[in-house]
């Protein structure tokens, strides 16, 4: 088995609810192994649901493919999808505004 069909195993056991344990046993790997895997998929199991859901919303992921990576309801997910855009408008407003003020705007017109 190569290492792409080693992670594929590893995050089909993941999602499974599978334990570190049994995913050692079953796909061959060392734990450290699994949680890099975990980490590249934005699964890892030690980070909170919220976490998660942003670091696959920064990926690019779709609602829909958060709902499905992290088993989350509607709700939750456009909670976190919502939380994630104002987070990311806070940023750029942030960027904005932290021009130096020697930076003028032209006038509006």
């Amino acid at each position: 088995m190569d290492r792409k069909q080693k992670e594929a195993l590893v995050l089909a056991l993941a999602e499974k609810g599978k334990t570190y344990r049994e995913i050692t046993n079953e796909a061959g790997v060392s734990p450290n192994t699994i949680k890099a895997v975990l980490n590249k998929a934005g699964l890892d199991e030690t980070a909170s649901i919220s976490s998660r859901a942003f670091e696959l919303y920064v990926q690019q992921k779709t609602p829909v493919e958060v709902a499905i990576a992290l088993n989350l309801k509607a709700k939750e997910t456009i909670d976190y999808y919502h939380g994630t855009l104002c987070f990311q408008i806070v940023l750029n407003l942030q960027i904005v505004f932290t021009f130096p003020s020697t930076f003028h705007l032209p006038p509006f017109r």
